[in-house]
């Protein structure tokens, strides 16, 4: 390999050793800094009944809520990694497939019903490495949110993401974009930004604000404790059926909450990884509104422990490994 190209390849490893630390929002519509490898994971979670509270911009709810949920989720590359020595700027591209399901069944106990509901959605993402060393990477696709009457008229939805790096050192990138999102209980156009630092070796501190941050600490090979702050939230369809007198036949649940937790992740082999978080589920939000999105019912709700458990199965190659590879192929040689 020429020194020009075992230029670019460092360049390509330096920014897998940054991205592929940082660790993806968790949220039905959230957003990953990282350069997976192909995977597929499956998780469930959720949080005890708890009381709702006085809210001073809503008259009084006694009773309470509580949700339980799991999920599926996967990223597959749609080909290899594209490479372009030729070109000034452009290091590498790679477009993924993403896909996530999730269900969740929730009590609310002043309602006549709390239905099941269900959320999930398809994108496409495209990946652009450049030889500064930065990473773009836009999103595009539908999403869901139902309950178990809605799903079967079923109404899709944009989501959106555009994010940058821009590399100030080896050890930090800065990050920027925005996205469609419905995290905070309603459509939102938000900008984003947040950092991907190293301060340690065995140190990572990532997160794009108002979407979650996150401090990973590498504990050996295979362990890793996570410290997470993130938004979870959603916006459902559910049918009134009568629940909401004088509403219309389909309102919206809007749930939003933060959660600030830690989480052990444990590696028994270079293709499997087994999580489990726990923490604190606060911020706490249940609104029903019409279809023009103006509350008619709203409540804070106290504070909750929650759980998650989790596993995903890696297979394949990181889209830095794959670009390793075509590069090798190319040129020839060891970097």
């Amino acid at each position: 390999m020429t020194r020009k190209h075992a230029k670019l390849f460092g360049i390509g490893v330096t920014l897998a050793a940054a991205m592929l630390a940082a660790r993806p929002a968790s949220a039905q519509e959230g957003f990953d800094l990282r350069l997976f490898r192909p995977a597929v994971s499956l998780w469930f979670g959720g949080s005890p009944d708890a009381d709702f509270k006085p809210d001073p911009d809503s008259a009084p709810v006694d009773g309470q809520y509580g949700a339980r949920s799991v999920g599926f989720g996967a990223n597959i590359p749609l080909g290899r990694t594209g490479i372009h020595p030729g070109n000034e700027r452009l290091l590498a591209h790679q477009v993924l497939l993403g896909v996530t399901f999730a269900t969740t069944d929730q009590t609310i106990d002043p309602l006549s019903r709390a239905p099941r509901l269900y959320n999930g959605g398809i994108t496409t993402t495209a990946l652009f490495a450049t030889k500064a060393g930065n990473l773009y990477a836009g999103s595009l696709g539908a999403s869901f949110a139902e309950d178990e009457d809605t799903i079967d008229d079923l109404d899709t939805r944009l989501f959106a993401l555009g994010l940058g790096t821009w590399r100030h050192s080896n050890t930090l990138a800065f990050v920027y974009g925005g996205a469609v999102t419905y995290l905070f209980g309603r459509q939102s156009v938000l900008p984003a930004f947040g950092i991907i630092w190293s301060p340690q070796p065995n140190w990572i501190i990532s997160g794009a604000l108002p979407f979650s941050i996150r401090a990973s600490q590498r504990i050996n090979e295979k362990v890793r404790m996570n410290y997470l702050l993130y938004a979870a939230g959603q916006r459902y369809r559910f049918a009134n059926d009568g629940t909401f007198p004088g509403q219309d036949a389909v309102v919206f649940q809007r749930m939003r909450e933060s959660h600030l937790g830690a989480e052990i992740e444990y590696r028994p082999s270079h293709d499997w990884a087994i999580m489990g978080q726990a923490g604190i589920a606060g911020g706490r939000r249940l609104s029903f509104a019409d279809l023009g999105e103006e509350d008619f019912f709203q409540s804070k709700i106290d504070p909750a422990p929650y759980v998650r458990v989790g596993v995903r199965y890696m297979f394949g190659k990181t889209v830095l490994e794959d670009l390793g590879d075509r590069i090798m192929e190319k040129f020839g040689g060891t970097p």
